[in-house]
């Protein structure tokens, strides 16, 4: 057993059992009913918050996931999930510069070793015409990870550049 995180209780491992299967079939409501019942104690525990940004995705509800992602972040930060789920309801929300600036704090804890965020980096300086450092950012995310070449081929964020990229 970990002693450096505390461990849910059964009764919030119960509902967040649920709460993933409302969100599976699609019962939303039903799904935030059961995290509004996990105890007051356990709601900032990493798979409760884990769960509701699940939640927040699935409902496209971009305010909400950015402050229930923005808060994994705070209580968790060596999820990168959190990191790139605050970033992405913040690119929703059309507000990217926000969104660069918040991987790009992210990238202390995450950058040297995730390509995700690399990638999602590059996107978002792309969008902003920022090109050398989205080439930069896809280099070394393609070095992490060559998967990601494909996906850039397709990626409508990466549209500025590609044309830039011959390598793609």
């Amino acid at each position: 057993m970990r002693t450096d995180r505390p461990e849910m209780k059964a009764d919030t491992i119960r509902r967040v059992k649920y709460a993933h299967g409302y969100i599976e079939l699609g019962a939303l409501g039903e799904a935030e009913k059961e995290l509004d019942s996990v105890d007051l104690e356990d709601r900032l525990l990493p798979g409760v918050m884990l769960a509701r940004v699940e939640l927040h995705i699935t409902a496209k509800n971009w305010e909400r996931l950015y402050t229930s992602a923005r808060e994994l972040t705070r209580s968790a930060p060596q999820l990168e999930r959190g990191w790139f789920t605050a970033a992405v309801a913040l690119r929703e929300m059309n507000r990217i510069v926000e969104a660069k600036n918040f991987l790009q704090e992210a990238w202390f804890t995450h950058g040297h070793k995730s390509a995700l965020l690399l990638f999602n980096l590059a996107c978002y300086h792309a969008l902003l015409g920022h090109n050398v450092e989205a080439k930069d950012c896809l280099c070394d995310a393609f070095e992490l990870d060559e998967s990601l070449r494909k996906v850039a081929m397709n990626d409508p964020d990466l549209e500025p550049v590609r044309c830039d990229i011959p390598w793609l």
